[in-house]
């Protein structure tokens, strides 16, 4: 892990004193950072090794959504297991199904804006998810609503991993 965070502190693009851990998953330490122009990273190490994996936003974040808003970005598989990264804009992720099964959530920062927040998570699933999870949120001011939580269709890698939540 920590090669990895020196790894990504050595890139000339990134704010230092940025690079946080925010999960581990057994072997796997998942990363986040400030890129140049403020740009939000996600990057994670590769089956343990210290070997950076990772992705940031095209450019600087987007203003916050006027009303309550999941975005989906990056999706991807690290080791036998797959994870997206879902942001939440004025709500609070506090559970997602596929079919009758809770996936994993796990909180992994958030972003202040005078007029509310915007908060990150990672979603992880034993298998590439297709159709539709259902997502639960907790929208600011308390009320609780459930909402589709938009994935690829058609799975990136196919195969017996994959898992429908329709």
């Amino acid at each position: 892990m920590v090669e990895m965070r020196e790894e990504i502190e050595g890139q000339d693009d990134t704010v230092a004193g940025s690079v946080r851990l925010v999960h581990r998953e057994g072997a796997v330490g998942f990363f986040t950072w400030t890129g140049s122009g403020g740009r939000q990273c996600l990057g994670h190490t590769a089956g343990g090794r210290s070997a950076a994996e990772s992705s940031c936003q095209a450019g600087a974040p987007e203003p916050l959504a006027e009303r309550p808003v999941l975005r989906v970005f990056r999706y991807a598989p690290v080791d036998d297991r797959w994870f997206v990264q879902v942001d939440a804009d004025r709500e609070q992720l506090v559970g997602v199904r596929c079919g009758g099964e809770q996936l994993q959530v796990v909180p992994i920062g958030e972003e202040h804006f005078p007029e509310g927040g915007r908060r990150h998570y990672l979603v992880f699933s034993a298998g590439e998810l297709t159709g539709r999870p259902a997502a639960t949120l907790l929208v600011d001011g308390g009320q609780q609503v459930e909402e589709p939580l938009e994935v690829p269709r058609e799975p990136a890698g196919g195969g017996p991993s994959s898992r429908s939540c329709e």
